[in-house]
């Protein structure tokens, strides 16, 4: 399957041989990413494509992973010298279901976006590094993500330096992703901004992707109705103001 099959390359021009129109789009992407710590790219799959890929996932979502997970905001393991109730120890739960790649391997959209010398070249750009190579893991190269009514994504800051995910269904209330970006650091855990955030302070809050997830504190809401959210995580390996959004269908993060 060609790339241009699946995203809108009249729109996006992802070719380096565009020239001026490729080195704007990375310009404006690199731009996103360093002030807020996020990019969206409304529309960049086609939503024809969109339609051929919910339409091969919609008979597996039977077959998602389900689990309720509690979980500290630094998902690592708990420190014994501060209070069960700090920060850093308290508890955000986590009710999702996965779809694991051993499901989703045949489906050639998925399979020629996360693949794709192009696609890796021009998110490597985006990102700024030199290259980046597919993750290799049997099951969580390309995952599926289900957030049916009574399930929510609390609130973490995630382990990989950043994600890339396609929006593929959105739920028509709630299941909103809510991010604060840069709110950590490396040396600093921020625990006092983290327990703002955590107790319902998202000020300033600005419009929501590539993100820096490592840096970035983020939740999805639980979605109000019965129609849901599906969104698509696709993992890439290496040699995230509070915002509140409901990304389109076919909107590339």
């Amino acid at each position: 399957m060609q790339l241009s099959e699946i995203v809108d390359v009249a729109r996006y021009a992802i070719d380096p041989a565009s020239g001026a129109e490729y080195d704007a789009l990375v310009d404006s992407a690199r731009a996103g990413l360093a002030e807020s710590g996020v990019c969206v790219l409304e529309g960049f799959v086609r939503r024809d494509a969109i339609d051929r890929i919910v339409a091969s996932v919609a008979p597996r979502e039977a077959s998602a992973f389900h689990k309720v997970k509690q979980h500290n905001v630094y998902l690592v393991a708990d420190d014994p010298s501060l209070g069960e109730h700090h920060v850093r120890n308290a508890k955000e739960t986590t009710t999702s279901a996965t779809l694991g790649y051993d499901h989703l391997s045949d489906i050639a959209e998925l399979e020629t976006l996360y693949r794709s010398p192009e696609m890796i070249r021009f998110v490597a750009a985006c990102l700024g590094f030199d290259q980046l190579h597919p993750y290799e893991d049997a099951l969580s190269q390309i995952n599926v993500l289900f957030y049916p009514p009574g399930t929510s994504l609390g609130w973490h800051f995630d382990n990989a330096t950043f994600t890339v995910t396609l929006m593929l269904a959105e739920a028509e209330a709630g299941a909103d992703f809510e991010y604060v970006p840069f709110l950590r650091t490396d040396t600093d855990p921020s625990y006092d901004a983290v327990a703002k955030v955590v107790a319902g302070d998202r000020r300033p809050s600005r419009p929501c992707g590539s993100h820096r997830a490592r840096w970035c504190c983020s939740a999805v809401t639980p979605p109000f109705t019965a129609s849901h959210r599906w969104s698509v995580a696709a993992p890439v390996c290496w040699p995230r103001s509070s915002i509140r959004q409901r990304p389109a269908r076919g909107c590339w993060q």
